[in-house]
């Protein structure tokens, strides 16, 4: 598994491990690694390190979870030449030593590349699904369109069984502080705590609360993952639970799960976030039609959850 030390790589390597698999993590120096997960002592820049693990590992499953991702606030604050050479860097030159090192030495190795929604970025139509016209807004979407390219022509051209995953926005304990998601709910936990203390918490601050976002819940998503590669045919999907909820809804249901209103603790400052074209919904028909997959965990579920483990 690339990037095992992830939200992703995380939560997929405990499902993997519950099912009997031997998990190897290729990452980054310092990356967090799943209980269980073996450190290949492979990093991700090192070609003729993953030819000699792919040769000796012969693995039936690969996941290419790595990628160089900035939230949205802090994408304002970085370079777009930095952002573009990072991106490919993880999102494309690391792609392309894995599956050269497949092509090579284990043809039979079954593929998932996480791709993301942001490849449609200012998208004209919605929802969105695999026909969808990509376009792209961002390092990141340019470069996950690159990655769906490798994947698509290794299927093509070299008969691979290479999937590429659209994944839209998914959530879980493990998400970074600069995501919206993790903003409000460690915002809502905290409000909660400093009240019980007798102390009056500092408002979160928060781009527009119109923005509609199609979330799902990260273990939803890598439960998708494993159902691509299991399907008989390699093909792209859209990973998405198809519903549009607001960043006020996830406010709301956030403060609502410690009892506290929360207009009293959220601040709107619009210009954190622009939503650009349509909203970013996906149409994952094709994932469910093909492989039976269903999310599992609703919408409210997922955010009181994300509140109750901030608590603890």
């Amino acid at each position: 598994m690339v990037g095992s030390g992830g939200q992703d790589g995380r939560i997929l390597s405990a499902q993997l491990l519950s099912q009997g698999f031997r998990v190897v993590g290729v990452d980054v120096a310092g990356a967090p690694c799943a209980v269980g997960t073996e450190r290949s002592g492979v990093e991700l820049t090192d070609r003729e390190g993953m030819h000699r693990l792919v040769e000796d590992l012969q693995p039936s499953e690969v996941y290419y979870l790595a990628a160089f991702h900035h939230a949205s606030a802090e994408r304002e604050q970085v370079e777009i030449a930095h952002l573009l050479r990072q991106s490919f860097q993880v999102n494309v030159d690391g792609l392309v030593s894995t599956v050269e090192a497949l092509r090579v030495h284990a043809r039979d190795s079954r593929l998932f590349y996480a791709s993301s929604s942001h490849v449609f970025g200012a998208a004209e139509t919605s929802p969105q699904d695999e026909a969808t016209l990509r376009k792209p807004q961002s390092a990141y979407g340019v470069s996950k369109c690159a990655g769906m390219d490798i994947c698509r022509i290794m299927r093509e051209q070299h008969g691979m069984f290479a999937v590429s995953g659209v994944l839209y926005n998914h959530e879980s304990v493990f998400r970074g502080a600069a995501f919206v998601t993790a903003k409000i709910a460690r915002g809502a936990a905290h409000a909660s705590r400093a009240l019980a203390r007798g102390e009056v918490p500092a408002p979160i601050e928060l781009g527009s609360l119109e923005s509609l976002v199609d979330w799902s819940a990260a273990e939803d998503v890598t439960r998708a993952m494993q159902a691509t590669l299991r399907a008989p045919l390699a093909q792209d999907y859209v990973v998405a639970s198809g519903i549009l909820h607001s960043v006020r809804d996830f406010c709301r249901i956030a403060f609502d799960e410690v009892g506290l209103d929360w207009e009293a603790y959220v601040r709107e400052r619009p210009g954190l976030r622009v939503q650009a074209g349509v909203p970013l919904v996906g149409n994952a028909a094709r994932l469910r039609q093909t492989t039976g997959w269903e999310p599992l965990v609703p919408f409210e579920g997922l955010v009181r959850r994300l509140v109750r483990e901030n608590m603890s």
